[in-house]
């Protein structure tokens, strides 16, 4: 099954759970768009010569805004659980997710728990794509869906 159907699958039977509770939330989506700006720059994850072009994060800034806003506003009851296995990967110097938050997601879950932490920040999937790609190959397998052997 592939990770988009099975998230997707987890989300018909369980609604959102996507967030433990206790999350930062630091209420940027009201911030003006220069302030939003600023976040994302401290966040080291988007190209300079993007966010130095002003057409294009006009366009992006209402997406930017409601992803803000979807984690600022969701909140999950700490006793909700899933039975599935929950792996999380996180970044050793992620400025928005501590270690200690990165494990309360075992809380969770009655399935199994892996914790990976990569070298890195906020967006180390950009700098570890090989080995995130490893992860994600271990729990889905190589096979696009729907491909026979």
């Amino acid at each position: 099954m592939s990770a988009v159907i099975e998230v997707h699958h987890l989300h018909k039977k369980y609604g959102d759970i996507v967030a433990v509770d206790d999350m930062h939330r630091d209420e940027i989506s009201h911030r003006t768009d220069e302030a939003i700006m600023t976040e994302v720059r401290r966040l080291s994850g988007t190209a300079s010569a993007l966010l130095a072009d002003d057409e294009m994060m006009r366009a992006a800034m209402p997406a930017l805004r409601a992803d803000y806003k979807a984690a600022e506003t969701y909140r999950c009851a700490p006793d909700v659980t899933v039975t599935c296995p929950i792996t999380v990967l996180t970044g050793d110097s992620d400025p928005k997710t501590t270690l200690d938050e990165a494990k309360a997601w075992s809380l969770h879950t009655t399935g199994s728990f892996d914790l990976r932490v990569f070298a890195g920040g906020h967006f180390f999937i950009s700098d570890r794509s090989k080995e995130v790609m490893q992860v994600l190959k271990q729990h889905f397998g190589t096979e696009a869906p729907g491909a026979t052997a």
